[in-house]
């Protein structure tokens, strides 16, 4: 693997791994993750609108999608195993 891309998937894992830690933070029983999650969402759209716009709206990040949901086993859980 060339040294750019050793730093690209560095990076993303990087990335990728503090967005999932921020996502999986213990709650109060008394609010709703479902809730929480749209609240993150919506200040995102504030925040990095051109972010939330290629999430919701790109070909290519829905194309990708479904091609790593394929690739996870299927015993792999709710996706909260970063917990």
């Amino acid at each position: 693997m060339a040294s750019s891309e050793r730093i690209f998937a560095r990076k993303t894992d990087a990335v990728a791994k503090r967005i999932s830690t921020a996502l999986s933070i213990d709650l109060p029983p008394d609010i709703a993750r479902q809730a929480f999650y749209e609240g993150v969402m919506r200040r995102l759209v504030w925040r990095q609108p051109w972010f939330m716009q290629l999430l919701m709206e790109d070909p290519f990040f829905r194309e990708s999608y479904h091609a790593e949901v394929a690739l996870r086993p299927a015993t792999q859980g709710d996706g909260h195993a970063d917990r």
